[in-house]
């Protein structure tokens, strides 16, 4: 190897390339190389991982068939500061940990998606093994197609990635109790396979409070069938995963996707949003107050009510956009698809059926003692004007069950590809829906949003 003849570091600006050739700032002797400098330790490059991001996993992970049960999107609000970008889901319902390894490598594309052809991946995020447990197959009988799996996936990505623990299961299922023991024998197997290789691995058990004293399932998190996951579960894996110190080490020190210019909207800029940083103020559109400028808030179905108003930024916050607040003080119920409704119109060019072929989704929301005993759900989606129906997966927050929650920033982020099977748009609009669990007239909390942006 090369030696430095005189000490120098070498640092890139986040997202620039390492230059070749002569160094700047010192001499180098013998013909160092790259591989030299990294080597050596002599030189200190900041080249940031991607942020771009891909889940893996079963029908805790999928968002394709109405589950969206991964806590991704409350701990990449939290703890990240919306920063990763995911960009694919390939969780498919059902998979055991072999059937995963088998399509890993697969285009992402593919009717059995994988999540090779996606360009650079910084982090993959997996979840994986309930289904080995519900047949009660042993970690040792999977424990080579879970080493091969990561394998696979350090391949497919350039960062680290973070592996979810196995849930337990409920007594819908025969043998539950057995089953629970064996997810445990699981999360004792993916801690292992993590602490061999920290350097690309991370494993955080984020089920951890989801189980009573016997490692069952917790009272109130899940669904009837016993294995998904409710909201409240989801809201609770993700704040327990957004509060994992080496998690925050792993994703923090990016700067924010929120953005606070004015003038970031078409035709300038490729942003759909006309007012993103809640300018002006109209009609509550159903609810009583003001809204800014071009945002309607009221009810989808029968028996909502509430006060709207503009809030200004907290002295200090370094981000002065104003925040919209919404206070519902009734909500309707019947099962009929009943929620809060906040709409808005989006600008932008034409929309074709393969044009644009993806957006990101990118708001800030605060909640205020918000009551989640109410709502199942807050589930952003972007309408075409002429389909009537939405363009691209949804940017969901899944809760439920908490009578109070409080958090100062939540930057909650999606940029999927388009659905398939996507017509030519006369234009896009936004709805964003609080799905209610039951009707209720009284106290809610509040909660408010700010630098809501569609780019694409």
């Amino acid at each position: 190897m090369a030696s430095v003849v005189t000490p120098l570091v070498y640092r890139v600006a986040s997202g620039r390339p390492v230059n070749a050739g002569r160094w700047p700032g010192g001499r180098v002797g013998g013909g160092i190389t790259l591989a030299d400098a990294v080597m050596s330790g002599t030189f200190a490059t900041a080249v940031p991982t991607s942020v771009n991001t891909a889940l893996m996993g079963d029908s805790l992970t999928t968002h394709l068939l109405g589950y969206n049960w991964s806590p991704f999107w409350w701990a990449n609000g939290l703890a990240a500061g919306g920063a990763l970008k995911l960009i694919a889901n390939a969780g498919i319902s059902g998979n055991t940990i072999g059937d995963m390894l088998a399509r890993v490598n697969n285009a992402y594309t593919n009717a059995t998606p994988g999540l090779a052809g996606l360009g650079t991946v910084g982090r993959i995020f997996l979840r994986a093994g309930t289904n080995d447990c519900r047949s009660q197959t042993p970690w040792s009988s999977v424990s080579s197609n879970a080493s091969a799996l990561l394998t696979a996936l350090k391949a497919l990505c350039t960062g680290r990635i973070i592996i979810l623990s196995v849930p337990p299961v409920g007594p819908t299922e025969a043998n539950y109790a057995a089953i629970n023991a064996v997810t445990l024998t699981y999360n004792t197997g993916w801690a292992a396979l993590a602490a061999a290789d920290p350097t690309r691995l991370l494993f955080v058990n984020d089920s951890a409070n989801l189980r009573d004293g016997s490692g069952a399932q917790l009272s109130g998190y899940f669904n009837g069938d016993g294995i998904h996951n409710d909201g409240r579960a989801t809201w609770r894996e993700g704040v327990d995963l957004a509060a994992d110190t080496a998690f925050i080490a792993e994703v923090s020190g990016y700067p924010s996707p929120l953005s606070t210019d004015a003038a970031d909207i078409y035709p300038a800029q490729p942003q759909w949003n006309p007012n993103h940083v809640m300018a002006g103020t109209g009609g509550g559109g159903g609810f009583t107050g003001q809204v800014a400028t071009g945002y309607s808030v009221g009810g989808y179905g029968s028996g909502f009510a509430g006060t709207v108003a503009k809030v200004a930024a907290d002295v200090g916050d370094p981000n002065q956009t104003p925040w919209q607040r919404v206070s519902p003080t009734q909500v309707g119920y019947t099962g009929g698809g009943e929620a809060l409704l906040i709409t808005a119109a989006l600008s932008g060019r034409a929309v074709t059926s393969v044009d644009p072929a993806g957006l990101d989704i990118t708001v800030e929301v605060r909640f205020n003692a918000f009551d989640t005993t109410k709502f199942k759900w807050s589930r952003i989606m972007i309408m075409g004007g002429t389909s009537s129906q939405p363009i691209m997966p949804d940017l969901d927050l899944k809760m439920g069950g908490e009578s109070s929650i409080t958090h100062s920033s939540v930057v909650a982020r999606i940029a999927m590809p388009r659905l398939s099977g996507g017509v030519s748009e006369s234009g896009l609009s936004l709805r964003w829906e609080w799905a209610t669990r039951s009707a209720f007239t009284g106290s809610m909390g509040s909660f408010d949003f700010r630098c809501l942006t569609v780019r694409g």
